[in-house]
């Protein structure tokens, strides 16, 4: 068994030199995590597997519950929020002024006999709210996004909504017929406080399997992304007098588009395609994801045309995407094959995961990929770049061998210039097995 009290003491000793890092003037050779942020923030599915994806047994339970982790300059806090694995690591936000955190639950806590991750742990439409300041994050008020099967959210860049992705898988009983109108929520934020959740339709698009994957609010608060892998579409809308509006026609990204994220400039949407085809494609048997860009128009005068620049291969599976706030870099975590069971498939081993760098050119779009740098880790999927862009953080739910039972967030630098490298840092936190999700104030 691993031993509590050696593991918080090495917890807390990297915490110290969170302090120093903090301010910009810690490096990894005097010992402080190489971060420059006020707070970085980790969320954790403790109460599943990461092979339930694949063989549907969520394991034994332990005595721990689901936990958000705040590590702040002068120390580090774990509050209990219930949140999943499932979907994509975009299921909490932080508010702009860093006060509160907003997270989606996904698929509801376990509870004593559950064993199918699919069947047991049922969809959630739970979203928490968890006070920030003073050092004592809590949560503040649970509430209901008012869609079903809640999957991903995004905090408007002025802080005033979230907007949340409602996902119904196929095949699975959501009790929402098709055409419904209730695939996004837009609720209010005041102060804290979510308001009541006003609920809209991707009615632009016509036909089955319109399930939102991800969503991300343009740098002006004023548009929407939405990713719909199922269909293979990006789609975007404009917010306008509270009421989301389709702007522009959807438009195709490969198979599967899944993390997106936009420039700091907001000129294009970069999303990476898992290139799944399912059910023949998926997770368990995927070629390498693809990155696209999309060229976003912002011209009233005109018909309004996005265009889609294909872009660079990269890792298989690249669940996590980043983009370096000078917007010249995208960062994708590609979990591989690692959340595959030992024995599952003898060409597809569950060895290491690896993360992709590749350039962006920030006039045309286009995407060059630099390297892919293989790592240990299970299921790494939340990846994000500290305020200078020097530094990376990267989500890592578990590991095989001696390290089994345990996530952490681990640390890489970018060295840029004329030939630009990751480098993996030897320092890391140890969080609560499961850790899936970050975010960071910067």
């Amino acid at each position: 068994m691993r031993s509590r009290t050696k593991r918080t003491a090495a917890a807390f000793a990297v915490l110290a030199g969170l302090a120093t890092a903090v301010t910009g003037e810690a490096t990894a050779e005097h010992g402080g995590i190489p971060f420059n942020a006020r707070a970085l923030l980790a969320l954790s599915d403790v109460d599943t597997r990461a092979q339930a994806y694949v063989d549907d047994n969520i394991g034994p339970a332990i005595r721990a519950t689901d936990t958000l982790t705040t590590i702040w300059r002068g120390g580090r806090t774990d509050v209990a929020v219930s949140n999943s694995v499932w979907g994509p690591p975009t299921t909490f936000a932080v508010t702009p002024d860093a006060s509160h955190a907003v997270v989606l639950e996904v698929k509801r806590q376990r509870e004593p006999g559950d064993q199918s991750f699919e069947d047991d742990l049922e969809f959630s439409t739970t979203i928490a709210v968890v006070a920030l300041r003073d050092g004592k994050p809590r949560v503040v008020q649970r509430t209901d996004t008012g869609g079903f099967a809640a999957h991903s959210l995004a905090i408007s860049p002025r802080g005033d909504y979230v907007v949340v992705a409602n996902w119904a898988a196929p095949g699975e009983d959501t009790g929402i017929p098709e055409g419904q109108g209730r695939q996004l929520s837009l609720i209010p934020l005041r102060d804290g406080r979510l308001g009541v959740p006003q609920l809209f339709g991707l009615n632009d698009i016509p036909g089955p399997f319109v399930y939102p994957n991800t969503v991300a609010w343009h740098p002006s608060g004023e548009f929407l992304a939405v990713t719909i892998g199922p269909r293979n579409l990006v789609a975007f809308y404009r917010l306008t007098g509270g009421e989301l509006q389709p702007w522009g026609q959807p438009v195709a990204a490969g198979q599967f588009p899944f993390p997106g994220r936009w420039t700091p400039d907001g000129r294009f949407f970069v999303t990476a395609s898992m290139e799944w085809d399912e059910p023949a494609v998926s997770d368990r048997n995927s070629p390498p994801g693809s990155l696209y860009s999309v060229r976003f128009d912002t011209d009233t005068t005109n018909e309004v045309r996005h265009e889609v620049v294909r872009g660079a291969k990269t890792g298989i599976n690249p669940e996590g995407l980043t983009i370096s706030p000078d917007g010249k870099h995208v960062v994708t975590v590609n979990m591989r094959y690692s959340h595959l069971p030992e024995g599952f498939d003898p060409l597809r081993p569950p060895t290491t995961s690896s993360i992709t760098l590749a350039e962006l050119n920030r006039d045309t779009g286009t995407t060059k990929v630099i390297g892919e740098y293989p790592f240990d880790g299970i299921l790494p999927e939340g990846v994000v770049f500290d305020r200078t862009g020097e530094h990376l953080a990267v989500a890592v739910f578990d590991f095989n061998g001696a390290k089994a039972g345990r996530g952490a967030v681990q640390f890489w630098r970018l060295h840029r210039g004329q030939q630009p490298r990751l480098e993996q840092l030897p320092t890391e936190i140890t969080t609560p097995r499961g850790t899936h999700s970050l975010a960071v104030i910067p």
